[in-house]
């Protein structure tokens, strides 16, 4: 099965089918993200009914999820440089599906850790399998943009998962209970997984793009990768490093501010969905098109690191907004989350996007697994637990402690972005000037 489908795209065929298939993918990323996040509007009920601490709830959110992603993020990466990319998919997707229904049945922290282990396995096909059919998919001078539409499905996904969340739980808690012995969050967790089974299906009518420039069943090693990224250390690290930290910053917005809003200013679980949903999804659109836009008419200037020229100023306006989990006011403390999820709908798609053009096509599955669990390890795993931990020891009171902690890592992880950013652009237009020959 290391050979495409009879049917795969060929080189030149048409830009409607490959934005056919970045139509199927953005949904895949949006349900995603629904079956990974869901679980920050169930904080409440479910430290409730398993008696668990802040501290708990952010290694569900973060680690448990995390982890098992990190670990099986590098062998799928190398599954899609070898075998069919769209089928290494299909089986992730339900595999994730399988684990969100499993956090329905979860009736202790072990059960509900192992679950989500399960969402994060399947969830790590994801990435690798998108990045590379993408980039394979459109010409050079739109992958940018075909990139961030696919990487804005992240915050789609957000917005989907509070607003789905929330009318998940509306509707579960006024209708009578599925299966007695079962509590109204695990129902919720059921009903979510549900579209994940449509996005299976529609992958199914997706048509592989054939490899540029890779001949078929051409295999991809792990130490090729490590020392492409070893020899050109001073191109890839800003990308990683940025990412990262950006990374964190972004995740801790949709993590743990919902939990901030019930906490700070008395909101209903639902209450804080459906204004995160809206929020989220109307900045996603415009950041965006913002971020696309400034990116593309950077280049048009001759500036070969537009990403990280991008990048660089998305994480300026990050740490002007740094504080708006510390704030007392609610609509300034909104307002200044709108201009940081403005700011940060695109800096994801910039950065895979400077990865893709710097890597040999034969090593973007694997470079892109790499990628994709470096961000897992940092964003997800350590800024999530930090946060967390901050909130039960430094800064523990009940109203506020959350918020601050919130503030000051998103403070100091923006600022070091900055400085990474704009001294990684010297060594990063080198390597673009070498291109892709390794």
């Amino acid at each position: 099965m290391n050979n495409f489908t009879a049917g795969a795209l060929k080189p030149g065929s048409s830009l409607g089918s490959a934005y056919q298939m970045l139509g199927v993918l953005v949904l895949a990323y949006i349900v995603a993200f629904l079956d990974r996040q869901v679980i920050a509007l169930l904080v409440a009920p479910i430290k409730a009914s398993l008696q668990i601490s802040d501290f708990e709830i952010a290694l569900l959110q973060g680690p448990a999820f995390s982890l098992a992603f990190c670990v099986a993020t590098i062998p799928a990466g190398i599954l899609v440089s070898r075998w069919n990319r769209r089928n290494v998919l299909i089986c992730g997707v339900l595999f994730w599906t399988a684990g969100t229904i499993l956090c329905g049945l979860a009736d202790s922290f072990s059960m509900l850790f192992v679950a989500r282990t399960i969402v994060g396995l399947g969830e790590a096909t994801l990435s690798p399998a998108a990045y590379t059919m993408i980039t394979d998919a459109f010409p050079k001078e739109r992958v940018v943009r075909a990139m961030s539409i696919f990487t804005m499905a992240a915050t789609l996904g957000v917005g989907a998962a509070f607003l789905a969340g929330s009318a998940v739980i509306n509707l579960v808690n006024r209708l009578p209970l599925i299966l007695p012995g079962y509590e109204r969050w695990q129902e919720a967790f059921w009903l979510i997984s549900l579209p994940g089974f449509f996005v299976a299906l529609l992958l199914l009518l997706v048509r592989e793009p054939s490899r540029a420039a890779t001949p078929v069943g051409a295999p991809a090693r792990l130490t090729d990768a490590f020392k492409l990224l070893w020899r050109r250390a001073g191109a890839f690290a800003p990308i990683f490093v940025c990412s990262g930290l950006l990374g964190i910053v972004y995740y801790a917005g949709f993590v743990w501010y919902a939990t901030h809003l019930i906490r700070a200013f008395d909101f209903s679980p639902s209450q804080a969905g459906y204004l995160l949903g809206i929020l989220y999804l109307c900045c996603c659109s415009l950041g965006t098109a913002l971020g696309v836009s400034l990116a593309e008419r950077l280049h048009r200037r001759g500036l070969t690191d537009a990403p990280l020229v991008a990048v660089a100023l998305f994480s300026a306006i990050a740490l002007a907004t740094s504080a708006y989990a510390s704030v007392g006011s609610l609509y300034l403390s909104i307002g200044m989350l709108v201009l940081q999820a403005l700011a940060l709908a695109s800096f994801y798609g910039n950065l895979v996007a400077a990865l893709q053009l710097i890597t040999p096509p034969s090593l973007r599955g694997v470079n892109s697994a790499i990628f994709v669990l470096w961000n897992s390890l940092v964003s997800l795993t350590v800024g999530a637990s930090i946060i967390g931990a901050l909130s039960d020891t430094v800064f523990s009171d009940p109203r506020t402690g959350l918020g601050h902690s919130i503030s000051l890592v998103c403070l100091v992880c923006s600022g070091i972005s900055i400085l990474v950013a704009i001294e990684g652009r010297k060594r990063y237009r080198a390597a673009v000037v070498h291109g892709q020959d390794g």
